[in-house]
Parts: C-alpha cells; sequence; structure tokens
C-alpha cells in the first residue's frame, strides 16, 4: 500500500474521468424524477455523486501548478461558466433559463483559483492574502454558486497541504464530514494515488462535458 501511495497509480486524466462519472451519476440523481421514486437508489447515486469536488479541487491546485498561463485558465473557467450557466439552470433550477439563486460550480472553481492566484503571489502580504481569503468565500456565498464556501476551503487545503499528506487526508476528511457528506472523503482514494503524469489530454472535454450533460439531462426530464 506504501508503494502504491508513494509511487501512484492513476494519471491526472484517470482521476478527471472518475470524476466526470461520478459527477454523472449525481446529477442523474438529482435531475431526473424517476429517480426520486427510489429513495434507496437515490441516496447511493447522491453519495456517489460526493466523490467528485474534492477531486476537481485538487485538479484545480494541480492544474495552477502545471499551467503556463494562470490568467488564461482563470478565464477558461469564467467563460465555461458562462457557457454552463443556461443547461445548469434548465436542469437544476426548475427549468428556468437563468435563475439567480443557483450558480454552477464553474463560477465556485474560478473564484477558488482567482484567491489561489493571490495567495500564492510572493508580493502578496499577509493582509492581502487573509482579504482574499476571506473575500472567495464571502462571494461564493453571496452569488450562491455552487457548494460556494466548502469548495472555496477545499480549494485552499489542497493548496496549503500539497506537501503533508497526513494533514491533507486528516483536513479533508473532516471537512467533507463537517459538511454532511462524509463519502466525499472517498475521494483521497484517487488523489492520494496520483502519479503526478498527465495522461491524455482531456481538459476541453471535460469542460464540455459539464454543460453537455446538464442539457442532456433537461431534455431527458422534459419528457416527464
Amino acid at each position: 500500500m506504501s508503494k502504491i501511495l508513494n509511487n501512484g497509480i492513476f494519471s491526472e486524466t484517470t482521476i478527471k474521468i472518475i470524476a466526470m462519472i461520478s459527477m454523472l451519476i449525481d446529477h442523474i440523481a438529482l435531475c431526473i424524477p424517476y429517480i426520486w421514486m427510489h429513495q434507496d437508489v437515490y441516496r447511493i447515486m447522491r453519495n456517489i455523486g460526493r466523490i467528485a469536488f474534492p477531486i476537481f479541487c485538487f485538479c484545480i491546485i494541480e492544474g495552477y501548478y502545471h499551467t503556463s498561463d494562470v490568467k488564461k485558465y482563470i478565464l477558461r473557467l469564467f467563460i465555461f461558466a458562462l457557457i454552463s450557466e443556461v443547461p445548469f439552470d434548465l436542469a437544476v433550477n426548475s427549468g428556468g433559463i437563468f435563475g439567480i439563486n443557483h450558480q454552477n460550480v464553474f463560477f465556485t472553481l474560478c473564484i477558488g483559483l482567482c484567491m489561489i492566484y493571490i495567495v500564492d503571489n510572493e508580493s502578496s502580504g499577509l493582509f492581502m492574502k487573509l482579504f482574499a481569503i476571506v473575500a472567495a468565500c464571502l462571494t461564493a456565498g453571496m452569488l450562491r454558486t455552487d457548494y460556494d464556501m466548502f469548495v472555496i476551503i477545499q480549494i485552499l487545503t489542497f493548496y496549503v497541504l500539497r506537501n503533508n499528506r497526513i494533514g491533507r487526508i486528516i483536513c479533508i476528511t473532516a471537512l467533507n464530514t463537517l459538511y454532511g457528506q462524509p463519502t466525499g472523503a472517498l475521494s483521497l482514494l484517487f488523489t492520494e494515488c496520483y502519479n503526478g503524469k498527465r495522461g491524455f489530454n482531456i481538459k476541453y472535454l471535460m469542460y464540455a462535458f459539464y454543460p453537455v450533460q446538464f442539457m442532456i439531462l433537461y431534455l431527458i426530464r422534459s419528457k416527464y
């Protein structure tokens, strides 16, 4: 086991695919009324879905360290947040074309990445770093982005404890348990077995997958 943890068995691509599958299972349960009538199945599918977002938070930090241009990375997340909003609202927010009460998670990830960009900047003093963290949490909360402050704190945790495996495992497990989704800690089975390799480049596939799956789920739900 220690050899697997030290050397890793999952590339970044594999971890992203696992997160995408987990997320899709979660969103099928969230959006399809037929699943709602089978509460045991619904709960199982939603619990499986909790695995996804800690992985996405992990990938944000790995992406931050490996990107050649952080500003383009932030812009890319923001553009896909805008693209995803209508499909997200149609599928999740009771079929409305644009809902102001709940925004898609790309906005949360974008806010979290902006926070890391400021916190990691050598020219940022302690006050600026603390301000960036508080501002990110408040912005996510006020905009009511998906998972809001919970995602921001997890992104920060993966950043601060990137080189501290034990601390990372303890904190991510505690955060997900306190948030009421303990199965999210199962994401560590994959992130802690990351081998540091990129694998196939599925960056844009992953970005596109998010709004496309919501659009398909909305079309399926509209048949009920």
